[in-house]
């Protein structure tokens, strides 16, 4: 290797690259042994001597990424990236540097490399081409071919030059455009030159050219005709002018024009004559610009090769000739077709193409009548073209020259349409007559360079002629393909194929039974080389595809890569349908050996269970489309759109968007329109639950009020009704203080509403750019009835911070509403601060502290800046602090983002350094921080972190009230932080690397007590606490709950019986008595947390939880005269005991089924709530304790809205409506009691019922932190559960709703669906039917959901297919609109029937797309023919295969006719249909239709008989018995044709029979390949 380690990347621009040191080709056994290799060579001109090496790697195409607002989990949250940044480069090969030549070598090549580019001739070959400046400035290229062996590989050849100032690549003609020295531009193929561009002086000289070319190129009677065939310019659109020609057809031909490229000037200045082009810049596909020396920048339009059929057939005879020919080939009818001169008129390109041909391959073209009309006449086949006569100076007249206008070309295009116009009849030239001079016939010239290869160009021509067959667009075309094709098998004495073709096109081919003078003779014959695998039968390939249908023998169809596509596309579909084995790919398939180029390979066959599937993809990938399929032939389209009609039943849904529009499911490849927006009801005040009214919520809850119901009790913005009634014996003062004493009640409740106000209206709405969102007031005040009177706080003594958390709640809710679609793309760090309240009022900054959190929550503070976010914490505030810091690490969930934790460090002491500075840090704002923390480093296991929660966990209170005030929160929420980072993962993390910390031993000694542990050395030394006093023992009333949940989450599904065993309740009552009875609830639900897979949803798995010994003591009443043994029972311990552990079943139970709906879990849930409402009205209740009971009544409810979270559970709903009522002189109902309440209530209604709960370790997590059993007492309560932690469910939420939306319109529609539930231990899978819109169950319950209504297509997603199943994923990500198509044909019967009842006709006319089908389309047709398509379209709808229906009204037309143009094509079609009727049982034709169209056809073929002016009897006759027929007219020629074609006649051949048969029996021989003997027999009779 090179000392020198640099490295260049080649890419499109302008580079260059820093000069090595010194040269690995100063060893001199380097130089001799590389001296004289053309690398040394090319390595010197790479780079002007510091070359890459040419064993370079090919590198794939880099794409830019894709720039989203939305910053991912570990990113930086940087606003730099919203900024527009430019794209990378695109890298299209890359090299890499391995040594340097010597410096000489960089002489002689006049520096390094200006310009790189890649570049490819005209006929495939790859090059990198390097422009080098200097005293000898050239253009290099340098061939480039992937290796056979290995696709990795390239070969460079040597390199060849070229004298140029600069050069561009033009992509679309395969060029490269080259400025010479002598400041010419020249176009060059490779380094083969092709021709020299011309460019006007002015702008004024190109003008009257174009004039000019605009008198001279209109041909005769042509006017407008293949406009599309000739290049368009801006000053020429290339239009045929109405001004005919003076000159002669043949005087128009040989001249060419350039004027086809164009000059666009950029600048109003003209050029300047003396300045000439520096450099050539910006190449596109046809076009680049010129820079002149005077700074003037001039746009370059070239033009391109040729029209559509000039293009097919030069690729296609290009692929058949040796690379030198094919480039002198292309570069030769290039030059010829944009020559200078007058541009020929649009229809003469192909005379053009084929005299350019024919001339390298050595024919005398001048001698060649090349017309395409009146071929094949054989009453005058016989004559030799007649050449143009010669001016004579008399005026006089005579009989060669009425001879001669009867052989003119004109006389062959309109003479016998005009003489059966005029009812005339059709003269013919005389064939005894001569003209003028007479005619040479000439001799091919056996040195041209194409000579050996003409049976080669007829064999390419041959293929691209069967080819255009499948194409309707290209028909036009085929008379001048077959009209040439026809004169070459002739020249070669190729008699099948003069048969094939004239069968084909007779007008425009030559009869096979004329003569012909042919400048091949057969001396010249035998010089010619065979064409690769040409056969002596013309390969047809309308009858290969129908023989592989028909599952017949066939032979491997030849193939021209590139240019016969659609044969290798057809072909591979129809094989594939077939379903034989016979006809694999390499059997139906071969493609043609192409002299000096690699084998080409056959395509891969996508794999598929279902043919049609295959057949689908097979098509999209080819680019084809729905317009494609519509110009197929009808033989063909049938079957191919037949069965991708049967793709439409159950298509994959990880197709691509193509192929659904192929068959004509746009519901899967389009997203559904948008509706209208919902209409909601105006209301007095905004309330924050405006969006839970919608289209998708009134289809699932159509029959009862209860959304109405549910945000009448959740608003706050109004004031309450304060129903209190004076008694006479009370005064107006003491009423005044009852009434707000009752008003504070009241507050209590409405304080507690916008908690579950948030869960309900969840991601309802979108922000408004320009407006900031309105928070909805939380009103404190209250009327009086009757008149309404305002009630006020005023004259009672109530807590100052009382509304500050509620405040907080209300921002949190009001911020939930935003959604989180992409489509919400307004919301960035701009409106976050836009929002910022302008008043110093602190509930407006508290109600933002909750705006912010709420941002974090849905993962919009992510576009939060940097400079944003520190100003926010800079401030100090206490809210500002918690939303910020728990919005944020909401955000980047589980992302260990070192910005947020630097944030973090900077609110919680525990992660600073021992010798940093004390901080004036407020007690909740380290409980946020150090719950970001958990959220921040969620199921990571980090150890860094859990050894902080840890310590956290068991702190001490310090000196100075430090951590002395609220330190169960703090400690509750170290645990919960530790449950995150660790969740699910003890087993693994204590036996790997987190064995040194035993954690379960130290959480143990946590919960149920032990000596404190030592402190580290690395934690910050702190003196003890001067007030409080606990001594070397754990406070276990402080560290249990924390720790407990910890350890439950930490083996979370583990099934450890052991550590579950410590979560047990004690046996007997009196153990019970040492064990806080909220501490069993927690318990409880640890264990239930680690022996997940256990929990059973009946009341029997709650009830087993309570010690046996207690169990028939729980809530009931004392006896009088308790048994012996019972007297001394404390049932206050059991009740209370009891209740917290059916508390912590049941929440348990929740967390297992949460969302799901499950009616074996609410019913436990709803037994058990019933029971405590009824032991609270008891005197049972104080015996347990009211507190108790209520705070067991709290979870209960919250657990059935877990269980029933989006269902809108009407029962759920009338207790939380019960529950909330509960005002009237009553304590025990506190600030948590309604907050419970409201949460459930909210739980119903989530997101408006579009969402819904997942049960994945994550969510239960965040569900355990939001729904922590233990509610506040008051508004301001924060001791044990910190309040801004109950919007955490937030992270557990999913979408899920699924509303189906029609394709068309966009409205939701009313669909069957069918869901698969998976097989559980505890149950086998059931399948419910259910009706969109509908809220799903969690995608891990279900193996498939299928759209199984009859009216609409189906739609599968399985849980089986990853790629279906993330398409689902993500329509419930976007919102759940999932687009349905209507069947059209849903109710039709499937066989055709020839008259329809009033019944069908009904179902008809309801459809719109028939209604108007039948309306416009079938206006004023007979009625006869309106029945006929009326059965044909409810035949084709039935089969789901509407396209095919103007195939069949195409075939069954009543004025099709025999004897037009073309109808030997489409008598092949016809004949290929009944064919397929015949051979095949397949069901994509019906018997009826063959049957009908077979009728048709011969009633009109004998219809055309018995006319006189045809005698086609007996011109059939004496076709098929080798005489020659009179056919005087075209007519007459092609119904002949025709008839040849419907019966499968063969080419004739020498026969006895005589021309008048009257005996059936004589004519066996004759009728046995027909199809149908008895309608040929009554024609030649």
């Amino acid at each position: 290797m090179s000392p020198s380690n640099s490295r260049s990347v080649i890419t499109p621009v302008h580079s260059r690259a820093s000069t090595p040191a010194h040269s690995r080709a100063h060893s001199p056994m380097l130089m001799a042994s590389r001296g004289g290799s053309p690398l040394t060579n090319m390595a010197s001109i790479l780079r002007g001597g510091q070359s890459p090496s040419l064993s370079s790697k090919v590198a794939a195409r880099f794409s830019s990424p894709t720039r989203s607002p939305t910053c991912k989990p570990g990113e930086e949250n940087d606003s730099s990236i919203y900024e527009d940044k430019p794209l990378p480069l695109e890298v299209t090969m890359c090299f890499e540097h391995l040594w340097t030549e010597t410096g000489g070598q960089l002489k002689e090549n006049g520096g390094r490399a200006g310009k790189v580019f890649l570049s490819t001739d005209t006929v495939g070959q790859n090059m990198i081409c390097f422009l080098c400046s200097g005293t000898q400035p050239s253009l290099a290229m340098v061939k480039m071919e992937v290796a056979n062996d290995c696709s990795s590989k390239i070969i460079f050849g040597a390199v060849r030059k070229i004298s140029a100032i600069d050069a561009v690549p033009i992509k679309g003609l395969n060029m490269v455009l080259v400025l010479d020295i002598t400041g010419s531009l020249v176009l060059y193929s490779g380094t083969t030159r092709v021709s020299k561009v011309l460019l006007p002086s002015s702008p004024t000289t190109l003008l009257s050219q174009e004039i000019s070319a605009l008198v001279l190129d209109s041909g005769p009677a042509t006017p407008f005709t293949d406009l599309d065939s000739a290049p368009s310019t801006p000053f020429n659109n290339k239009r045929s002018s109405l001004l005919t020609s003076s000159l002669p057809p043949s005087a128009t031909l040989p001249n060419f024009g350039n004027h086809d490229s164009s000059l666009g000037f950029l600048s109003p200045v003209p050029t300047d004559h003396s300045s000439t082009i520096t450099h050539l810049c910006d190449p596109l596909s046809l076009s680049c610009t010129l820079k002149y020396s005077n700074s003037k920048f001039i746009s370059l339009t070239l033009p391109a090769v040729a029209g559509p059929l000039v293009n097919k057939a030069l690729s296609a005879v290009k692929l058949l000739l040796p690379r030198e020919l094919a480039v002198l080939l292309h570069s030769s009818w290039y030059t010829a077709r944009h020559s200078p001169g007058p541009c020929p008129a649009p229809g003469k390109e192909w005379d053009m193409f084929c005299r350019t041909l024919l001339a390298l391959a050595g024919y005398q073209v001048e001698l060649l009548d090349l017309s395409t009309t009146s071929q094949g006449d054989t009453s005058t086949s016989s004559q030799p073209p007649i050449p143009a006569k010669k001016c004579r100076q008399s005026e006089g007249g005579c009989d060669g020259d009425w001879q001669q206008l009867l052989g003119s070309a004109h006389h062959r295009e309109v003479g016998d349409n005009l003489s059966r116009l005029l009812g005339l009849e059709h003269p013919v030239p005389d064939q005894n007559s001569s003209v003028d001079g007479g005619v040479v016939g000439g001799e091919v010239n056996s040195s041209a360079p194409l000579f050996p290869y003409i049976p080669a160009i007829l064999w390419a021509l041959h293929l691209t002629y069967e080819d255009c067959k499948l194409d309707t667009s290209f028909y036009s075309h085929l008379p001048h393909l077959a009209s040439l094709l026809s004169k070459l098998a002739a020249d070669l004495q190729l008699t099948q194929y003069q048969h094939h073709y004239w069968q084909d096109l007779p007008q425009a081919s030559l009869s096979p039974s004329s003569t012909r003078q042919s400048q091949l003779t057969q001396t010249l014959l035998a010089k010619l080389s065979p064409a690769p695998l040409m056969t002596p039968t013309p390969p047809s390939i309308i009858l290969h595809l129908t023989n592989i249908c028909c599952s017949h023998p066939v032979e491997p169809y030849p193939l021209l890569s590139s240019v016969t596509n659609s044969s290798q596309t057809l072909t591979t579909c129809v094989s594939l349908l077939s379903g034989s084995p016979h006809h694999s790919l390499d059997k139906v398939l071969r493609p043609l050996p192409q002299p000096g180029r690699p084998q080409t390979l056959l395509p891969t066959v996508p794999p598929s269970s279902v043919p049609a599937h295959s057949v689908a993809v097979i098509l999209s990938t080819s680019g084809w489309d729905k317009t494609r399929l519509s110009s197929l032939p009808a033989a063909v389209s049938v079957p191919i759109l037949s069965a991708l009609s049967n793709c439409q039943v159950a298509p994959p849904p990880s197709w691509p968007s193509a192929t659904y529009l192929l068959i004509e499911r746009e519901d899967l490849a389009h997203s559904a329109p948008r509706p209208p927006p919902f209409k909601t009801r105006d209301v007095e005040c905004p309330d924050g639950l405006e969006g839970l009214e919608s289209e998708v919520s009134r289809l699932r809850w159509p029959k009862d009020q209860r959304l109405l119901e549910a945000r009448r009790l959740l608003q706050s913005s109004r004031p309450v009704t304060v129903a209190v009634l004076q008694r006479p014996e009370v005064s107006d003062h003491d009423f005044m203080e009852e009434q707000e004493h009752f008003l504070k009640r009241l507050c209590e409740r409405t304080m507690a509403l916008p908690v579950g106000r948030g869960v309900a209206a969840l991601r309802t709405t979108t922000a408004l750019p320009t407006e900031t969102l309105d928070i909805p007031k939380l009103c404190l005040t209250g009327k009086a009835p009757p008149r309404g009177a305002k009630v006020e706080l005023s004259h009672i003594d109530v807590s100052q911070n009382m509304e500050h958390w509620p405040a907080f709640h209300n921002g949190v809710a009001a911020g939930l509403r935003l959604s989180t679609s992409p489509d919400s793309q307004d919301i960035d760090s701009t409106w976050i601060c836009f929002n910022k309240p302008r008043s110093g009022d602190n509930n407006a900054q508290t109600e933002h502290a909750g705006f912010l959190m709420a941002l974090g929550l849905n993962g919009h503070l992510a576009k939060l800046g940097k400079l944003e976010s520190f100003d926010y914490l800079m401030k100090g505030s206490e809210p500002i602090s918690i939303g910020l810091l728990l919005g944020m690490s909401a955000t980047r969930r589980g992302s260990m983002d070192v910005l947020i934790t630097k944030k973090l460090a900077t609110q919680l002491e525990a992660l600073l350094p021992p010798t940093a500075t004390e901080l004036p840090l407020s007690h909740n704002t380290q409980v946020a921080a150090l719950m970001g923390l958990g959220l921040l480093y969620s199921d990571t296991g980090h150890r860094r972190m859990v050894e902080v929660c840890l310590k956290e966990l068991g702190r001490p209170p310090g000196p100075e009230l430090e951590n002395c005030v609220d330190r169960e929160s703090y400690s509750l929420t170290a645990g919960l932080a530790l449950g995150m980072i660790t969740m699910g993962k003890g087993e693994q993390l204590v036996a790997g690397g987190l064995a040194d910390l035993s954690l379960p031993s130290v959480l143990h000694n946590h919960m149920a007590g032990g000596p404190r542990p030592a402190p580290t050395s690395s934690s910050r030394e702190r003196p003890p606490s001067y007030q409080i006093k606990e001594g070397d023992s754990i406070n276990i009333d402080v560290t249990s709950p924390g720790a407990t949940l910890a350890l439950g989450m930490m083996y979370w599904r583990s099934n450890n019986s052991s550590i579950a065993s410590w979560m047990s309740a004690p046996e007997t009552s009196f153990l019970l008595e040492f064990v806080r009875p909220d501490f069993l609830m927690l318990r409880t639900v640890a264990k239930g947390l680690i022996l997940w897979d256990s929990i059973v949803p009946s009341l029997a798995w709650l009830e087993s939880h309570v010690p046996p010994s207690i169990l028939p003591h729980c809530l009931v009443r004392p006896p009088d005269d308790p048994p012996p043994g019972q007297e001394h029972l404390d049932y206050e311990t059991i009740n209370q005991a009891y209740c917290n552990i059916i508390a912590g079943a049941s929440f348990v139970l929740a967390l297992k089924f949460a969302g799901t709906w499950n009616s074996s879990c609410v019913t436990v849930l709803a037994q058990l709530t019933t029971k405590l409402i009824a032991v609270s009205k008891r005197s049972l209740a104080d015996l347990t304790g009211k507190a108790v009971i209520e705070q067991a009544l709290c979870v209960l409810v919250l657990s059935q809205g877990l269980v029933m979270a989006g269902s809108g559970d009407l029962s759920v709903l009338r207790t939380c409506r019960m529950l909330r009522a509960r005002v009237h002189n009553n304590t025990i109902v506190t600030y948590g009691s309604h907050m419970a309440v409201h949460l459930a209530m909210g739980l119903l209604f989530m997101g408006g019922g579009k969402l819904g709960l997942s049960n994945s370790p994550s969510s239960v997590a965040a569900l355990i932190c939001a729904f922590f059993p233990k509610f506040p007492t008051h508004s301001s309560d924060n001791r044990y559960h910190l309040q801004a932690l109950r919007h955490l469910y937030v992270l557990a939420v999913e979408p899920r709703v699924l509303v189906a939306r029609c394709s068309e319109t966009g409205r939701i529609v009313k669909v069957a669906l069918s869901l698969q539930y998976a097989d559980t231990p505890q149950y086998r899978g059931i399948q419910l039917e259910m009706s969109a819109p509908v809220l799903l169950p969690s995608l891990n319950l279900l193996t498939s959901v299928v759209v199984s209504d009859q009216g609409f297509w189906n739609t599968v997603f399985s849980a089986g297919d990853q790629a279906g199943w993330g398409a689902l994923k993500s329509i419930l990500k976007l919102g759940g609109d999932m687009p349905v198509k209507k069947k059209v044909g849903a109710g039709m019967g499937q066989s055709l029937q020839w008259g329809l009842g009033r019944d069908q006709l009904a179902k008809l006319s309801t459809t719109p797309q028939c209604s108007t089908y039948m309306s416009l389309f079938l206006s004023g047709c007979p009625q006869s023919w309106v029945s006929s398509l009326q059965c044909l379209l409810s035949s084709c709808l039935a089969l789901s295969a509407p396209s095919l229906l103007p195939v069949w009204t195409s075939l069954l037309s009543p004025k099709i006719s025999l004897d037009s143009a073309q109808a030997s094509l489409v008598a092949r079609q016809i004949q290929t249909l009944i064919t397929l009727a015949r051979c095949t049982q397949a069901n994509f034709l019906h018997p009826e239709l063959a049957i009908s169209l077979s009728q048709r056809t011969n009633l009109a073929l004998d219809r055309s008989s018995t006319a006189p002016e045809h005698s086609l009897g007996q011109a059939l006759t004496r076709y098929l018995t080798c005489h020659s027929p009179t056919l005087p007219s075209a007519s007459s020629r092609q119904l002949l044709a025709s008839a040849l074609t419907l019966h499968s006649l063969p080419a004739p051949e020498n026969s006895t029979i005589p021309l008048h048969i009257s005996n059936p029996m004589k004519a066996a021989r004759l009728l046995r390949n027909s199809s149908n003997p008895a309608s040929l027999f009554r024609i030649i009779q």
